[in-house]
């Protein structure tokens, strides 16, 4: 989404991403290698334990329902607000949903025949 808006925009795109101290759990290089390749604006937003704590309360107070990627969409946003950015598209849950698109088309190749290699593969 980020690489088309780039394309179509006479202004630069922002990206933004979540990072953390601990390694294991930190996507932030690979989101800044994706950024480099696209040419976007990009900003990480380092989440430390006592700025997720400093912002719990108001991060929970803002959800409609329980969800983990909700308070992971509420860091980025105070971020995205912060920088002055007022309309953002986020990608949470984005591969779920690609996934259940190429799946449905997979599925359905004998009724629609949209996905001529996963009938070549079946017979």
């Amino acid at each position: 989404m980020a690489n088309l808006a780039h394309r179509q925009s006479q202004t630069p795109v922002h990206t933004f991403t979540l990072t953390f101290e601990e390694q294991e759990f930190n996507e932030g290089p690979v989101a800044r290698q994706v950024a480099e390749a696209i040419g976007t604006v990009h900003q990480e937003v380092l989440l430390t334990e006592s700025r997720f704590l400093e912002g719990i309360k108001a991060a929970a107070a803002s959800l409609d329902q329980p969800t983990f990627d909700g308070l992971n969409s509420y860091f980025v946003s105070r971020a995205v607000r912060e920088a002055g950015i007022t309309v953002a598209l986020t990608g949470t849950g984005g591969e779920r949903v690609i996934w259940r698109i190429i799946r449905a088309l997979y599925d359905c190749n004998g009724c629609c025949g949209l996905w001529q290699s996963g009938a070549a593969s079946r017979q």
